[in-house]
């Protein structure tokens, strides 16, 4: 593995295809896992270009499975989670797991689909995934699966104001959680840390329910959370929903806080960076600078909506 992309250069340059694929596959996992996101799409998308040149199609349709689930994610992270190509890769992952995969990976499938279906504002379809989800999970008895088959239960309840049946899913989707044994989930299931999702979602929650103490914890839990991890396409979201928070509870330092930081902290995801200077301009409004806050929240509108989120 510390050698992995000089064995995918040669490999590619050798003709050897079948070691260059799975080299490219492994070298863009390696830079996903460092926030090497262009790197990243750099490998998987090569990787892909040389299927073609694998013959049995029993190989190469395992190979191009488990490609697309690698590459799912990247994309989510670095264009966003309903960017033009997310859905269709997730859609042939899914066609391609049906043939070759195994439950975990028929999951991760459709966990993709039900992504990009939440971030495209289409919730009918992404609650019914995440039904669909949990009973996979519930019928695999996968400590993992469960874990984000409540995940998918979460944020598209809370989306439809069924609070309190979200905050189910996010207490089980806790005790299902262990931060060490789970870490890798940011690396499968949408780029971020389901701990930190669940504490985020259970933050406003809390807050339409008039809990106004035990929404103030559950965001500075997701916070701390997120800074033990060290994971910063998860300290982006987090900052994301901290900002959020603050601006429900009218506390304009602290909006302007986290606002200023995610904007720092997300350069690299087009997402979350049209997400802070639309906030940014909330906060130059009521500091008295309409025109200029108008500029900064059309400009982040424009960059969110190039997103398809």
């Amino acid at each position: 593995d510390d050698h992995v992309e000089r064995l995918a250069h040669h490999a590619v340059r050798g003709g050897l295809h079948d070691t260059a694929v799975v080299a490219l596959r492994r070298a863009g996992s390696k830079a996903f896992s460092n926030s090497a996101h262009g790197e990243a799409l750099h490998d998987f998308t090569q990787a892909l270009q040389l299927l073609v040149h694998i013959r049995r199609v029993e190989d190469r349709d395992r190979e191009e499975l488990a490609l697309r689930l690698a590459l799912g994610p990247t994309l989510q992270v670095a264009r966003g989670h309903a960017a033009p190509g997310v859905e269709e890769n997730y859609q042939r992952a899914s066609e391609l797991a049906a043939l070759t995969g195994t439950a975990v990976q028929r999951f991760q499938s459709l966990w993709g689909l039900w992504l990009a279906a939440s971030y495209r504002a289409d919730s009918d379809r992404a609650l019914q995934l995440g039904r669909d989800l949990l009973t996979l999970a519930e019928e695999s008895g996968d400590r993992a699966l469960l874990l984000e088959g409540h995940h998918a239960l979460w944020p598209v309840l809370v989306w439809r104001g069924r609070l309190s049946e979200a905050l189910e899913h996010a207490e089980r989707g806790r005790s299902l959680y262990e931060p060490a044994e789970h870490r890798s989930h940011a690396f499968v299931y949408g780029g971020h840390d389901p701990g930190m999702c669940s504490r985020k979602y259970a933050s406003w929650a809390f807050w339409l329910l008039g809990y106004p103490a035990r929404a103030l914890d559950e965001s500075k839990a997701s916070l701390e959370l997120t800074e033990r991890l060290a994971h910063p396409p998860s300290v982006v979201l987090a900052r994301v929903w901290a900002c959020v928070f603050h601006d429900l509870r009218r506390e304009l330092p602290a909006v302007r806080e986290h606002a200023r930081s995610l904007i720092i902290v997300a350069k690299d995801t087009p997402q979350w960076l049209a997400a802070g200077m639309i906030i940014d301009g909330w906060i130059q409004a009521e500091s008295g600078e309409p025109e200029a806050a108008l500029a900064r929240i059309r400009e982040g509108l424009r960059v969110y909506a190039s997103t398809g989120a």
